[in-house]
């Protein structure tokens, strides 16, 4: 929990939120799909409900090359709901490690092409 806390308070340094008057709801401490009681919660439409109201959307993201978000089904869902359906605007937001990981391979990346 710790890299998602820290990727969402550089988020809001970078886009210059006030954290006295942001707030946040985050889907997987609210929609627990694991436990959903048909009758007593409908998390498909729960999720909906919430992005568009909220009508922004943050994907924060472990890894930039193989990150875990874009491994489980519910997470595609999302951005399909963000993306195709309410036309949201995403943003990302990489974890510490990912962000290093992410400048490693921009460089690599760089000194291939120079060398080129």
């Amino acid at each position: 929990v710790r890299g998602l806390v820290q990727a969402l308070v550089d988020y809001g340094r970078r886009k210059e939120l006030c954290p006295e008057t942001t707030f946040l709801w985050v889907c997987f401490f609210t929609n627990n799909q694991r436990v959903w009681r048909p009758r007593a919660q409908n998390g498909v439409e729960v999720f909906a409900a919430n992005v568009q109201r909220i009508g922004r959307v943050v994907c924060v993201l472990d890894t930039f090359d193989k990150a875990l978000y874009f491994q489980r089904l519910w997470t595609l869902y999302e951005m399909f709901v963000a993306c195709i359906v309410l036309r949201l605007k995403v943003d990302l937001a990489i974890m510490e490690d990912g962000r290093a990981e992410l400048l490693v391979a921009t460089l690599v990346e760089v000194a291939r092409c120079i060398k080129a």
